[in-house]
């Protein structure tokens, strides 16, 4: 189904952004250490709202 594949997609391409802003988490600069930590805390209530979107979707 296209809403619970949209999601599996969704889910993985925001831990690749995990990834990458993880990089300079960091950072000596002070505005990207913050933007970096805004971001984590951003896709990772999205994430967890779309696993339990899946879920409820998938049946689990």
């Amino acid at each position: 189904e296209f809403d619970i594949l949209f999601l599996q997609l969704m889910i993985d391409h925001h831990e690749g952004a995990l990834a990458m802003v993880r990089m300079i988490e960091n950072s000596s600069n002070d505005e990207a250490a913050l933007l970096a930590q805004e971001i984590i805390n951003a896709q990772k209530a999205e994430i967890e709202e779309m696993t339990l979107l899946l879920g409820s979707l998938s049946g689990a």
